[in-house]
């Protein structure tokens, strides 16, 4: 299977989780800790088993950058649950816009932390990210931030931050043995610190939920294995993540589609195309 059409089933299988993850936080009912313990949990199983069937677990190397595992424990834990109560308060439309400044914040990581340089083109991507931002933020002609909002650029600057983490990981440890472990790690911590959020884990298998449970395990499972073999099979990684920068446009249309979320939808939208023009730019 070509790289192309690698990228494209993990853009509409993610665009369609981050859907469903909305459809199920929306009704204020769900402990967004425990849907943070749910997913990971879940899905380092379902990578693990599939990893242990096709693949090789090969955990060498872990001793060597267990500070940084530490760190990948943590920031997923905390972003896990502010990027659910985030969903939780505001509609996929913004949220996506809001979420794709972790770009800027992977950027600007990179140079403090690994001395990496910002080209023109990436100052550039930052500038139109932060116009999509305001744009999509735009109310009654002034900037206007609900706590939702605040919460999904927190967890934008935590999973930006993850991912130049993510980064170093990845260059001391094999890809599936690190995303089982950035899936499982994360949901132990959780269940140690809030373990009363394990008794609700049996509502996401309740009759009336069982169905879209699975639906979001499996999209977010295959959503992240595609995208991961799809670096592998592509020359180029560049063009794998810039492709896969089309979710943010994606995510908006299908929510006002199926979850009829139209409100401010023309700025909504444009400001989705900023920031898409924006990460474009940045990578």
């Amino acid at each position: 299977m070509s790289w192309q059409i690698l990228i494209t089933l993990s853009i509409l299988t993610g665009s369609v989780a981050v859907l469903l993850q909305r459809l199920i936080l929306r009704s204020g009912k769900i402990n967004p800790t425990a849907f943070s313990i749910f997913i990971g949990l879940f899905c380092g199983v379902i990578i693990t088993i599939l990893t242990g069937l096709f693949g090789q677990l090969d955990f060498s190397g872990v001793l060597a950058v267990w500070p940084n595992l530490v760190l990948t424990t943590l920031i997923y834990a905390i972003g896990g649950v502010i990027s659910n109560l985030a969903l939780q308060k505001t509609e996929v439309s913004k949220f996506t816009v809001l979420f794709s400044s972790r770009g800027l914040v992977t950027i600007l990581a990179a140079m403090i932390i690994l001395g990496e340089r910002v080209t023109s083109s990436q100052a550039l991507g930052a500038i139109l990210i932060f116009f999509g931002v305001v744009v999509a933020s735009w109310e009654a002609q002034k900037i206007k931030f609900q706590n939702g909002d605040w919460l999904s650029l927190l967890a934008a600057v935590i999973y930006g931050l993850a991912n130049v983490n993510d980064r170093y990981m990845l260059q001391h440890m094999s890809l599936y043995p690190y995303l089982i472990l950035a899936f499982l790690l994360p949901s132990f911590l959780l269940m140690l610190v809030w373990p009363k959020s394990v008794k609700e884990l049996p509502t996401f298998f309740s009759p009336s939920k069982i169905k879209i449970s699975l639906c979001l395990l499996g999209l977010f499972v295959f959503s992240a294995i595609w995208f991961y073999e799809a670096l592998k099979a592509a020359p180029n990684a560049a063009q794998v993540v810039s492709a896969n920068l089309a979710g943010v446009i994606v995510a908006v249309g299908l929510s006002m589609i199926f979850l009829k979320e139209r409100k401010a939808w023309p700025q909504k939208f444009l400001g989705a195309v900023f920031s898409f023009v924006g990460l474009l730019f940045l990578n």
